[in-house]
């Protein structure tokens, strides 16, 4: 993902804002655990690294994992409920560079959490939802049918073993 992500981020120095859902928890309770030997949040440290004037914004369902340091906050989010992402919506007066969901990993969860993000992008702003599934490519054909085509640019990037779905508010 770093190809796309350093595109997406690039002149990075001007990038203010980047929101994650989905921090990799490490708890073997969670459906989405990343195994015991995960580190959470290591994708916003490494974002917040690469872009040094940008706040970046973590949430995950996980309440164990969610953390605040400089430049880093976290928050809780349920990506299958809509009160729960509209909550985290509410959060937010800026609108984002970047937007990734990096949660769940099932349709549903998906929608619901691009749902919000259109609503948060900025111009010229990117939303990718990673790790598609493949039986799930004519799900996100229809749902790029269904994005106003004057207001954004949808694909399906298939790479090597990853399937990313990339919006950008034109």
């Amino acid at each position: 993902y770093h190809i796309l992500y350093a595109k997406i981020l690039t002149p990075r120095e001007k990038i203010s804002n980047i929101l994650e859902i989905g921090l990799g928890t490490n708890y073997k309770d969670i459906v989405s655990s990343m195994g015991i030997e995960g580190k959470p949040g290591a994708s916003l440290r490494s974002f917040r690294d690469f872009c040094p004037n940008a706040e970046i914004i973590g949430a995950d369902i996980d309440k164990r994992i969610l953390f605040k340091e400089e430049r880093i906050k976290t928050f809780y989010v349920d990506q299958t409920s809509n009160l729960s992402l509209n909550d985290l919506k509410d959060k937010f007066t800026d609108k984002f560079d970047l937007i990734i969901d990096d949660g769940l990993h099932s349709p549903d969860a998906n929608i619901n959490t691009l749902r919000i993000a259109t609503t948060l992008i900025k111009k010229g702003g990117s939303i990718v939802i990673e790790d598609i599934n493949a039986k799930a490519i004519d799900i996100w054909i229809t749902i790029s049918n269904l994005l106003p085509a004057n207001i954004f640019k949808s694909q399906i990037i298939e790479a090597d073993g990853a399937i990313l779905f990339l919006v950008k508010k034109i």
